[in-house]
This record gives C-alpha cells, sequence and structure tokens, in this order.
C-alpha cells in the first residue's frame, strides 16, 4: 500500500474527486497543512474495519485483565452475604 499525501487546499478544491478515488482504492489519504499531518482521510468501510477492530482489541484487554482478578468459592462469597443479612435488622 502506498502512502498518499495531500495538501488541505488540494482536498478543498477537489473533495468529490478524492473522496471517490478513497472509496475505489480504500488506501487513506493523509492530509497536511503547511506540511504538518493534520487529518487521515480513510473510506466507509475501511473506518468501520478500524472500528470494529479496536472493539475487538478493547474486549481481548478486558478479559486479558479480568483473567488476574482474584476469586473466591461462591460458598464463601454466599456464607459472608448471609452473616451480612443476619447483622443487619430487618425492617418492617
Amino acid at each position: 500500500m502506498t502512502t498518499r499525501i495531500t495538501g488541505a487546499t488540494k482536498v478543498r478544491r477537489h473533495f468529490t474527486e478524492i473522496s471517490n478515488n478513497i472509496g475505489e482504492t480504500g488506501e487513506p489519504l493523509y492530509i497536511t497543512h503547511h506540511r504538518d499531518p493534520r487529518a487521515v482521510l480513510v473510506g466507509y468501510d475501511q473506518f468501520e474495519r478500524l472500528i470494529e477492530r479496536l472493539e475487538d482489541l478493547e474486549d481481548l484487554h478486558e478479559i486479558h485483565e479480568a483473567s488476574y482478578e482474584l476469586t473466591r468459592p461462591l460458598e464463601e462469597f454466599m456464607a459472608e452475604l448471609e452473616e451480612k443479612r443476619v447483622l443487619v435488622p430487618r425492617q418492617a
């Protein structure tokens, strides 16, 4: 995949042509302003794939983090709940 770089002025002048080209090629366009990188223009399908992949990675990260959480037996947890229920008087 080639890296395409274009100035913001050219993008403003030829937006329809440029956006059509991005839709056809699937290649992103890096946009500069006075030679400084400012934005990246990508096609809709590519953007949706990137967001989906990002969400998948976030889910995997959460699963990985959760795997290090301490756990305890269910019986111990239930006993603690029962103890707290007994200690707190019920209101009528």
